[in-house]
């Protein structure tokens, strides 16, 4: 049996020493970022702090993402999830738990996504969570890999205008928040945590006009969203934020009006994300 264990072993370092010498020889290592964090991140329930960590990560494929954090209140109930903006929790809607109030290490597999300008998002849920780093592990670079350079949101043919325009004057834009009051951004901010019934938002699309030209595949299409306490609002192609909205933040239901051009052979989709974590989606490749 010794014998046994002793071959075992010996096989396991060779794999491994091998494996080591592979990666250094072709020059292919994982560069680990690490970032400080220190802060306590909350859902802004009984009391708690309303405090979400938005990261932005290198442009390029990210293997894993590495948190090391500590529960600093609530119950056995209490974990973490991780999301891109505007997305869905990350590796299959995994959550971290904090049964007791130990330092622990949780780990999310990315499988070589690339962040496309999208800011990652760490959420607390029934209690409050001190992060003390976020370290994001990178896949190799290969000679033939270039860094894709970080696109610019918000730019291109799209519009979104208000219905509200008072409303727009009194809250503001988190997006452009500049002339707006703290203490009245405070008050809306404070009403979102308050809200625990908010409704999913609804998308509706009235119009769409296809572009002229006998090969063109493009499409002006028009609608309205009715939402309240909005995170984010944006028109992604296969997967992708192409457009960014400006919808004003409130703690109240608005209709706001968008008009964006999607183009034909693209995976074209409308997102709507709310404070509480609630998403909506609309696909607009059928219209």
């Amino acid at each position: 049996m010794k014998g046994l264990q002793q071959t075992f072993v010996a096989i396991f370092l060779a794999i491994f020493l091998f494996s080591s010498f592979a990666s250094a020889h072709n020059g292919l290592v994982h560069e680990m970022e690490a970032v400080e964090v220190g802060q306590t991140l909350g859902d802004g329930k009984d009391g708690r702090v309303w405090i979400q960590w938005k990261g932005q990560a290198k442009e390029r494929e990210i293997a894993k993402v590495i948190v090391k954090a500590r529960k600093q209140s609530g119950g056995p109930d209490v974990y973490i999830d991780l999301r891109f903006e505007n997305g869905a929790a990350l590796d299959k809607g995994k959550q971290v738990v904090f049964k007791d109030n130990a330092r622990k290490y949780g780990s999310w597999d990315l499988g070589r996504v690339k962040p496309a300008g999208r800011k990652l998002v760490l959420i607390a849920y029934n209690g409050e969570v001190f992060v003390e780093t976020v370290t994001f592990e990178y896949e190799p670079l290969s000679d033939d890999d270039q860094v894709t350079p970080e696109k610019k949101l918000g730019s291109g043919d799209a519009s979104f205008r208000s219905s509200s325009p008072h409303n727009r004057r009194r809250y503001g834009s988190r997006l452009n928040s500049a002339g707006v009051g703290s203490k009245l951004q405070d008050q809306v901010l404070n009403g979102c945590r308050m809200n625990k019934s908010m409704r999913k938002p609804s998308i509706e699309v009235t119009k769409v006009r296809k572009s002229e030209g006998l090969w063109s595949s493009k499409k002006r299409i028009s609608g309205f969203i009715k939402a309240v306490c909005v995170e984010e609002a944006g028109y992604y192609e296969s997967g992708e934020l192409k457009h960014r909205f400006n919808f004003p933040l409130s703690d109240r239901y608005r209709r706001e009006e968008f008009s964006i051009q999607s183009r034909g052979g693209e995976v074209g989709e409308i997102r709507v994300l709310l404070f509480d974590g609630q998403e909506k989606r609309l696909s607009v490749d059928g219209y």
